[in-house]
């Protein structure tokens, strides 16, 4: 382990953080792509042999920050689900929706470099059901609805030609902080 550690601390500092995956391949422009492989990594039953152990870390992580009043059962993992581009009953299509039966779910809306289109997260909030999974949101307590904001650190609160997501139900999340969990 001595020998290890004098050669680990011989690998010199980054300047910068390494790049992504997607940036690596010239990828990383399309929010289609950041969504494509994040709900990759969170959907329990994808061919990558994780199973529901990084869901259950993203989950617990959300439910152990104070700005959120998320939590879940344990006992839920095997009934979550992870679905992209789920259509909603006005029309709109959130980048993805995580839930367990009736219990809770999570509607994400994830941003690269795009604002927010017009009243889209108002619109999410305001649908009455996330009709292409099937569930109503009447069926779900009022304290299990939950809406994130994924989008690049700070963006919404220090760049002028960004903004926060429209509906305040929606709550900020960094892709910094996804990264750092």
């Amino acid at each position: 382990l001595a020998s290890f550690n004098n050669e680990f601390n011989l690998l010199p500092e980054a300047k910068e953080p390494p790049s992504t995956v997607l940036q690596i391949i010239h990828n990383n422009q399309q929010e289609q792509d950041w969504q494509r492989l994040f709900f990759h990594y969170l959907s329990p039953d994808e061919s990558h042999g994780l199973g529901h152990a990084l869901l259950e870390h993203m989950l617990s992580a959300l439910a152990d920050r104070e700005d959120l009043e998320f939590s879940f059962s344990r006992f839920d993992l095997a009934e979550v689900q992870v679905e992209r581009e789920v259509k909603t009953s006005n029309g709109r299509f959130p980048d993805a929706v995580v839930w367990a039966s009736e219990d809770w779910f999570t509607c994400w809306e994830l941003k690269i470099y795009a604002d927010e289109a017009e009243d889209q997260t108002c619109d999410y909030v305001d649908a009455a059901s996330l009709a292409g999974v099937g569930l109503s949101k009447e069926d779900v307590p009022d304290d299990g609805h939950h809406y994130f904001y994924l989008a690049p650190e700070d963006s919404y609160s220090s760049a002028p030609d960004e903004s926060p997501p429209e509906a305040e139900e929606f709550v900020p999340i960094s892709w910094k902080w996804v990264a750092d969990e």
